[in-house]
């Protein structure tokens, strides 16, 4: 569950402050905002390359290990 919580934590950070510069109904906290106008394109591309893919895959596959070391080696 912890994995779970993390990986869409990270990504949801992201994919907010993403859909709020191209213009689609986004969030903040629980609460539900209309689009705004489309920013820059520089902007754009500035928020899209600072991407946390790299970072969920690490904390999913270090997630993963850890299930397959407790399933193999059977510490408690």
């Amino acid at each position: 569950m912890a994995i779970t919580f993390a990986m869409a934590g990270l990504g949801r950070l992201y994919f907010e402050r993403l859909r709020k510069v191209v213009g689609l109904p986004y969030q903040e906290g629980r609460k539900k905002n209309e689009p705004i106008p489309v920013a820059s394109e520089e902007e754009i591309l500035g928020i899209s390359s600072k991407s946390p893919a790299c970072v969920t895959a690490i904390v999913g596959l270090l997630g993963l290990l850890a299930i397959l070391y407790l399933m193999i080696f059977k510490p408690f």
